[in-house]
C-alpha cells in the first residue's frame, strides 16, 4: 500500500495527518547559528530545517543549502482529542529519502495511536 493511499484512508477514518521532512543544513556556520537558525531556544541544538527555513534564510541572505545525507521524518495523526507523534531518522550515511521516511514514520505512528488507544479504552 502507498503512502499516499494510507494517509487517504486515515482522513476517511477521521484522522488529521500531518507530516514534516526536517534536513540537516550544510557546515556553514557554527552550532550557535545552527541553533539559531532553527528558532530554537540558545540550550537547545536542532541541526534540522524544513524547505520552508531553509528558503526563509536565503531570502535574508545566508548561503545555506541542505546536506545530502542524513534528516528526518515526523509524522502527527490526531483524532477525537487523542494525538500521537513518530519520527524515523535517517543515517548520516545514507542519502535522504522523505518516501521511506514516511513510511516509517507513518508505520509508527499509527501503531503508537492503536495502542494509545487500546490502553485509553475499557
Amino acid at each position: 500500500m502507498s503512502n499516499r493511499s494510507v494517509i487517504e484512508s486515515l482522513r476517511e477514518r477521521g484522522f488529521e495527518v500531518r507530516i514534516s521532512h526536517h534536513r540537516p543544513l550544510a557546515n556553514l556556520f557554527g552550532a550557535g547559528d545552527c541553533t539559531w537558525m532553527a528558532g530554537l531556544g540558545e540550550n537547545e541544538f536542532y541541526p534540522f530545517v524544513t524547505q520552508h527555513r531553509l528558503e526563509e534564510l536565503r531570502e535574508h541572505g545566508y548561503p545555506a543549502h541542505f546536506t545530502p545525507k542524513g534528516g528526518l521524518t515526523h509524522v502527527h495523526l490526531e483524532r477525537g482529542g487523542l494525538w500521537v507523534e513518530d519520527f524515523a531518522f535517517c543515517s548520516e550515511l545514507d542519502n535522504f529519502d522523505r518516501r521511506l521516511g514516511t513510511t516509517i514514520a507513518l508505520g509508527r505512528a499509527v501503531k503508537a495511536f492503536e495502542r494509545t488507544y487500546e490502553e485509553m479504552s475499557p
